[in-house]
Order: structure tokens, then sequence, then C-alpha cells
């Protein structure tokens, strides 16, 4: 639950108080709890609308549609953000950022590689070092494995260029 201070068991019975309220009751109350009331339904409403993207722990680039969906809800929320927990929109966007990244290397999830996709693999490890810590976390292990892959083949290369450069190549 993202909504400040209130938890879903309490979120729950304090709507199910408003709703079982007749008309003249709600009527009595002030306009500051209507409204508070409203802004927290429509927090509320956000959250559920888009757990499953907040739910996330890694992201791949299928993702986008959702996280983009979920951001301009979001911006569309206006004072009920506020009742959002602050970490929400910095998720959110670090997300989505994870999912560019995927989406602008697509080398990173193509099965099987190729010889001839080195080079994107290594321009897509160098915009991979580009994101921060918390937009690396979700990116899949399965990608990165792919880096470290790199990271061995090259460090192999190099540890066996000289031995293959003084070995003489003979016709028997």
């Amino acid at each position: 639950n993202y909504v400040y201070g209130l938890s879903d068991e309490e979120m729950e019975k304090a709507k199910a108080a408003f709703d079982a309220l007749s008309d003249e009751q709600k009527a009595l109350i002030g306009e500051a709890t209507k409204t508070k009331l409203t802004l927290v339904a429509k927090a509320t409403e956000w959250e559920t609308a888009h757990a499953d993207v907040l739910g996330k722990t890694e992201v791949a680039a299928n993702d986008q549609a959702a996280l983009e969906a979920a951001i301009k809800a979001y911006d569309a929320l206006g004072d009920a953000q506020k009742l959002l927990d602050a970490t929400v929109k910095t998720a959110l966007d670090n997300k989505k950022a994870a999912a560019d990244f995927q989406a602008k290397h697509p080398v990173v999830s193509k099965v099987p590689l190729a010889f001839t996709d080195i080079a994107d693999l290594e321009q897509a490890k160098t915009a991979f070092e580009a994101l921060t810590e918390e937009q690396k976390k979700l990116v899949p292990q399965a990608v990165k494995d792919r880096f470290t892959a790199l990271e061995q083949a090259e460090a192999w290369n190099a540890a066996h260029k000289e031995n293959a450069q003084k070995t003489p190549v003979t016709a028997n």
C-alpha cells in the first residue's frame, strides 16, 4: 500500500463506513473531509490499477506501455499524488528507464546471439553502465549474465591473444 498513513484494512473500513452513510449524513460531512476522501479514493484506485507494475522487481522492454500508462495516470492524479508514498514516482521512473534501456538494445534479449552481435552487446553494456544502481537492479539477471559472459570472453581473448600471435601455424 503506497497511500500514506493508512493500511489497506483501515482504508477499506473508512470507505465502507462512508459508503454506509445516508445521503443526509454525507451532506453533513465537511467539504474538506469529502475532498480528502475523494483524494484517498483516487490514490487507492490508481494503486490498484497499477499494482502489477508497482510490484515488479524486474522489468523488460515489453513493460514499457504499462509503465507509460502508470506514469501518465500518476501525473493526472493532481492533489491525490500527495497521499502516495514519495518513492512511487521515482520507482516508476527507474522501472521505465530499465525498460527503455532494453527496448533500445534488443540484443540483450536476443536468443541465440551471433558473433556479429558482439559490437551491439558492447554498446548495450556501455548504456547499462550509465544506468543508476536502482535502475540496474530492475534489469533481469539474464541480461546481466550476458554482460558477465562478454567480460569473461574479452578477458580470455586478451589473455590468449599474445600466445595466438606467437604460435606459428604450420601445415602438415
